[in-house]
């Protein structure tokens, strides 16, 4: 995505399909939206241009499935309060 002020790319995401399991070969994995990475420019922040890509994305993402898992590294205390702050989101223990 790009953003007026910022030359090139100002936001990137990446959905990956994660579901985990058995499953043969031949049989279609279901789908399982996993959002690995938000990143978006430092001059691009405080614009609103990540809630807005955010939104945009995890409801593409969610189409035909239950729900959309965000990854977000604990330790990234901007990214973990974008997400629980701005995206309503809850944070889970790793294990989950």
């Amino acid at each position: 995505m790009t953003c007026g002020g910022v030359d090139g790319l100002a936001g990137l995401t990446v959905v990956a399909n994660g579901f985990k399991g058995v499953q043969a070969a031949d049989e279609p994995r279901p789908y399982k939206p996993v959002l690995e990475y938000l990143v978006i420019d430092r001059r691009a922040r405080g614009t609103g241009l990540g809630r807005q890509l955010a939104r945009h994305v995890l409801n593409e993402a969610a189409r035909g499935a239950d729900g959309v898992t965000v990854e977000v590294e604990h330790e990234r205390v901007d990214a973990v309060r974008f997400w629980t702050r701005h995206m309503q989101c809850t944070v889970l223990p790793d294990s989950e």
